[in-house]
């Protein structure tokens, strides 16, 4: 009884070892000398699993934040498509997100499209001014870097193709 009262998380089987070998000694196959051991054994495979998940749980939190990492790189490196890109990989992660880098994530995105509309907007601008002056090499250079910011945006194409004719 003296032993059981011993048992706490941190118990080591050892410990309980060393408590039992007087109870040990005198009737070995004692079932409660047995339940204690495998009730001590069981505490230790359970703080055991539980340090193996932490330390899975600690990997996919790493995991989640090294793809938040490559899209800031991506970002500041100033590959905003791409950019863009890498930050809707963090968003369709599984990963666990205590840091809420997901929704670092949404602003940055929204902050970058925000960025290439008021950049693409000045471009249409400029190619505006240069179009109006007769400057049509220079409204083309212009729509071209409108289309390198966004090159899906057919609008521009069409633009360039209406100088050209």
């Amino acid at each position: 009884r003296i032993c059981s009262n011993k048992i706490q998380p941190n118990i080591t089987p050892q410990e309980m070892d060393e408590c039992l070998a007087i109870a040990t000694g005198l009737d070995p196959n004692n079932t409660e000398i047995q339940e204690l051991k495998l009730k001590v054994q069981q505490m230790v495979a359970d703080r055991e699993a539980l340090k193996v998940r932490q330390e899975e749980y600690k990997d996919r939190v790493q995991k989640h934040k090294s793809i938040y990492k490559r899209a800031e790189k991506i970002h500041k490196d100033g590959k905003y498509l791409e950019a863009i890109k890498a930050y809707q990989d963090v968003l369709g992660s599984s990963l666990p997100d205590h840091e809420d880098l997901k929704g670092l994530s949404k602003r940055q995105i929204s902050s970058i499209k925000d960025f290439l509309n008021d950049k693409q907007s000045a471009y249409e601008k400029q190619a505006d001014a240069f179009y109006a002056k007769g400057e049509f090499k220079n409204a083309i250079q212009v729509l071209k870097k409108s289309i390198d910011i966004n090159p899906e945006n057919e609008c521009i194409a069409v633009r360039i193709n209406s100088i050209l004719k």
